[in-house]
């Protein structure tokens, strides 16, 4: 149960990553900041997981990352909502292709550092930090 609820926390940040994925410049040029900041909050994060050497500094890791997150999240439902075009992975348009390396990128080293959180999964302070991280999560609404 519990190694599906990292799991959930895991899909949810990935998701909400490739939500932002389809944003760029003129008319997508706030949503090329976002994506940015996103992409360096998400480096940030896979960098204090790597450097994590107890449950403590897991937590920090996961409380930053959610911090980092929530402060985007006016930002994040407000470019969904004005450009709804940004979830279609498929028609990402061609001024985003930088952008979206970057969060694929974040993306998927995001997703390789977990494997750092299954050493603490059960301690207390990361399980908050994990409740903590999937409530910002859940403030992340495509209609903004």
């Amino acid at each position: 149960m519990m190694k599906n609820r990292i799991h959930l926390y895991i899909a949810i940040c990935i998701i909400m990553g490739f939500g932002l994925v389809a944003c760029g410049g003129g008319k997508y040029a706030e949503a090329k900041k976002v994506m940015k900041k996103q992409a360096e909050i998400g480096m940030a994060y896979v960098n204090a997981l790597e450097s994590a050497n107890s449950a403590g500094d897991v937590a920090s890791a996961i409380n930053t990352y959610a911090d980092g997150m929530e402060k985007l999240v006016p930002d994040i439902n407000k470019m969904m909502k004005d450009l709804p075009e940004i979830q279609n992975r498929e028609a990402l348009p061609q001024e985003l292709t930088e952008e979206s390396a970057q969060m694929n990128e974040a993306n998927d080293k995001i997703q390789a550092a977990s494997k750092k959180l299954f050493e603490y999964i059960a301690d207390p302070e990361v399980q908050k930090a994990l409740e903590h991280m999937s409530a910002v999560m859940q403030k992340i609404n495509p209609t903004g």
